[in-house]
Order: structure tokens, then C-alpha cells, then sequence
């Protein structure tokens, strides 16, 4: 109903439904911090649906590698990371972040065997062990009981990461998401992940955002309203920029501020920085950027204030396009 005043026809779009369902899997958006994690990320990457992994494997991607100079791992920067009740005092470790992953369903277990008959490996859920295993490739009944001595659990993608679609970027998504739920508390947001765009009455082209964030301003009286771009890697193009940018000036500027996220797990390209800083002007800063350095905190700029003479915090769109201008523009 915000878009329709605006003269846009809004709907939920796939990507919207696969991002909504992940949220709910993880219980809520503040249960989707696991994917703060760059190992955790890295396994999802690392294997598809139908490759399998040991628990020794999964923890050492997770875990990351040592900093040769610092001797540090970079598991160390998730450390504090609250993902289920633990031991007071204790850290989170790469093993509790296997079994959480575990329990809320993307990663299930079984067992990888050799069929005597045909020789090739093949994989079995553990809900489908039995004592007569059935080879998926050449169909032979055999019984498995001699095969498992000394047999590792093998463990695979599972429920929304059991295709190879990359869950249509939910990841990145959700993410930014969080990060905006934890800023302005849950009560103060209304959110919806991607939604469809096409015109009404407004001079846009057909296109998608990947999110919506609308929060009340009470400073001005008006409607704060945020959507955005996020990307895994990929590059944020001119297309990303141009449709966004007709989105936002369709709201009537009376009644809402509208701002525009571009969001990525990695850094931003000069090519992608001189793209998106043309939305700016003097008079107006509406860009928002977020990179891993501010995803993966629990605070967006936890990590950002500790590289630049900024404020840890920021409290609204306003703040966070300021710094955006700060870190990524006044650098340039």
C-alpha cells in the first residue's frame, strides 16, 4: 500500500518467499546471526547439495585460517557472536556453530558407503539408514552393519540450500536486514524481503528490490523508507542503480524520505562507488552502503568507527547515509 501511493503495483517475488522462509527457519531475523560468520558462508559456498562433508572438515572451514603474523584465527572475530545459550563466560566455538547450523535444518547427516557390487560411493540421509542399504546407482540390496566400522558421519546441504540456486541471494539479504532490525529495534520497522515492482502510474521499468525497510520519522513527520540492492559478489551495475533510483523518485518527497542500501559481502569496485554516488547530490545523501565490515558486527559500525573518525552508532537512515558519505565518498 506505501508502493500504490507512490503509482507502483508492489508483490511479493520468489526471491521474497525463499528469503521470508530462511528468516522463519532461523527463528526470526536476530536468529539468522550464524551467517555473520565468513566460514559459515564459505561452507554453504564450498560443497554442493549433492557433496558431503565430515563434522572435522565443516569446523576447520569454519574456524578459517591462522593470521601467519598475528597468529590469530579468523574465527576470532565471531567469537563473542550469541547464536543459543552457553556456559557463562565461554566463547562461541566452531563446533557449537556446526551443531546450531545442524539443528536449525541447513546441514542434515548420513552416511557415505561404497556399494560392493558397482564400487561407486553413494550418500544416505540418516533418516533413511538401515540395516539393508539399497545403492542409489546400480540398485543392489546389501547389508551395511560391516561397512560402518570406523565410518564418519557425512553431512550435506539441506531444506533451502539443498538446491543450487544460491537460495536466490537470501543471504546477503537477510543480513542487511538484521543489521537494520538491530538499529532501530524491532517495534520501530516494518520490513518485507524482495518484492516485484512494476508501474501504475509512475515512470519506473519493471524490477525488483531486494528489500523494504519503513520506519516513522518524528523528527519531520514524515515516512523513512529504505530499499536496496544486495549483492553475494556480483557487481552493483548501472541497471541495479538506474531502476532504484526511478523507485525513489516516485514517492511524493513531501511525505517520504527515501533512501537507497546497496549492500555486499565483500568491497565496492571504484566503477561500483563513482555508480552510486551519482544519486547523491548536494543537497540530498540517500546512499547507503554496507560491506562485511558492517554486516558481520552486531553493531553496524563497530568495525567501521575503529578504521574512521565516525560514530559508532547510528540511530536512522540519515546517520547511516552520512557515514556512508564519510567512509566511502570523502575517501575517494
Amino acid at each position: 500500500q506505501v508502493f500504490s501511493v507512490a503509482g507502483i503495483d508492489a508483490q511479493t517475488s520468489k526471491p521474497g518467499l525463499i528469503a521470508s522462509r530462511l528468516i522463519q527457519q532461523m527463528g526470526g531475523l536476530q536468529g539468522c546471526r550464524a551467517f555473520k560468520i565468513a566460514g559459515v558462508r564459505v561452507l554453504i559456498e564450498k560443497y554442493r547439495p549433492d557433496q558431503s562433508f565430515t563434522r572435522s572438515g565443516a569446523t576447520q572451514i569454519i574456524r578459517g585460517a591462522v593470521n601467519a603474523t598475528t597468529g590469530t584465527a579468523a574465527f576470532d572475530l565471531y567469537k563473542d557472536i550469541y547464536l543459543e545459550p552457553r556456559p557463562s563466560g565461554t566463547d562461541l566455538s566452531a563446533g557449537s556453530v556446526l551443531a546450531h547450523l545442524l539443528k536449525k535444518g541447513i546441514f542434515r547427516a548420513g552416511l557415505k558407503t561404497d556399494c560392493p557390487r558397482c564400487r561407486l560411493e553413494f550418500w544416505t540421509s540418516l533418516d533413511d539408514v538401515r540395516t539393508e542399504a539399497t545403492c542409489e546407482y546400480c540398485g543392489h540390496k546389501f547389508n551395511i552393519t560391516p561397512y560402518l566400522k570406523d565410518r564418519d558421519w557425512a553431512f550435506r546441504r539441506s531444506g533451502l540450500f539443498g538446491k543450487n540456486d544460491h537460495q536466490e541471494g537470501a543471504i546477503p539479504v537477510v543480513l542487511t536486514l538484521q543489521q537494520l532490525h538491530t538499529t532501530f529495534h524491532s517495534p520501530e520497522m516494518l520490513y518485507t524481503p524482495a518484492i516485484s515492482l512494476k508501474p501504475k502510474s509512475a515512470a519506473i521499468q519493471k524490477c525488483e528490490t531486494d528489500f523494504v525497510a519503513v520506519v516513522p520519522n518524528f523528527r519531520d513527520g514524515k515516512i523513512d523508507i529504505a530499499i536496496g540492492e544486495c549483492k553475494t559478489s556480483d557487481q552493483i551495475s548501472d541497471d541495479d542503480v538506474n531502476n532504484l533510483q526511478a523507485v525513489a523518485d516516485a514517492f511524493p518527497s513531501e511525505r517520504f524520505n527515501v533512501y537507497i542500501i546497496f549492500s555486499k559481502l565483500g568491497s565496492f569496485s571504484s566503477e561500483e562507488l563513482a555508480r552510486v554516488r551519482q544519486l547523491n547530490n548536494e543537497y540530498r545523501q540517500r546512499v547507503i552502503l554496507f560491506t562485511t565490515r558492517e554486516l558481520e558486527p552486531y553493531h553496524l559500525y563497530e568495525r567501521t568507527a575503529k578504521e574512521f573518525n565516525i560514530a559508532r552508532h547510528a540511530v536512522s537512515f540519515k546517520d547511516m547515509a552520512n557515514i556512508t558519505e564519510q567512509v566511502f565518498f570523502s575517501q575517494a
